[in-house]
């Protein structure tokens, strides 16, 4: 069966706008050579370590709006920016964990210096979209041979019984395995030394 749209996916954005805006830039006219409607899939981490993870998470959401189809998959920053931002007392060992992967970036892209609790309560009060977006990603997108999602999956698994933990985080059991298996996985996560795709 194959895959039902035209689709780009985008791996770890990581609060680089500037980049993240060239590549919507070259879907939109390769698209439009194709005479297709695109659909982006982006594969988590939008947020931390980049210079403008807020505007990363205004150009997602405006992409959402703009090609129906596209997808947002949920990446182990985009999860700790929702379980430190977005509850009333985040547990401080993830906060920490946070802080120190570059989550400090994230808050003060939003004006708040590293005062978490200012920036939860004012992002609680005027990004609830922020929050929205994160909150409703996916953890996996299958569509014909391809899965998309943002880590791996356990090659144990059924590709439909995949566990949420393994999605957003797994390396070895995944990267290691040499069999095939039952989808062609589309990923990000894991930084490579390579210029070329890892197959």
């Amino acid at each position: 069966m194959p895959i039902s749209a035209l689709t780009y996916a985008i791996g770890d954005v990581h609060g680089r706008s500037d980049l993240l805006g060239a590549l919507l830039d070259f879907i939109e006219l390769d698209a439009k050579k194709r005479k297709q409607k695109p659909r982006v899939i982006f594969l988590g981490d939008i947020v931390d370590r980049g210079p403008n993870s807020k505007r990363c998470i205004e150009l997602v959401l405006s992409t959402l709006e703009r090609w129906p189809k596209s997808k947002l998959i949920l990446g182990n920053h985009d999860d700790w920016f929702l379980r430190v931002l977005g509850t009333d007392n985040p547990d401080a060992t993830v906060a920490r964990a946070w802080f120190n992967n570059g989550g400090l970036p994230t808050v003060c892209n939003y004006d708040y210096e590293p005062d978490l609790g200012m920036a939860r309560k004012a992002i609680n009060r005027e990004y609830q979209h922020h929050l929205a977006l994160f909150r409703n990603a996916s953890i996996i997108e299958v569509d014909g041979p391809f899965a998309f999602v943002h880590a791996g999956i356990h090659p144990d698994r059924p590709i439909h019984e995949q566990e949420r933990h393994d999605c957003m985080w797994i390396r070895k059991p995944f990267l290691d395995h040499l069999a095939p298996l039952s989808h062609v996985i589309v990923h990000g996560h894991t930084v490579t030394d390579s210029k070329r795709p890892v197959v």
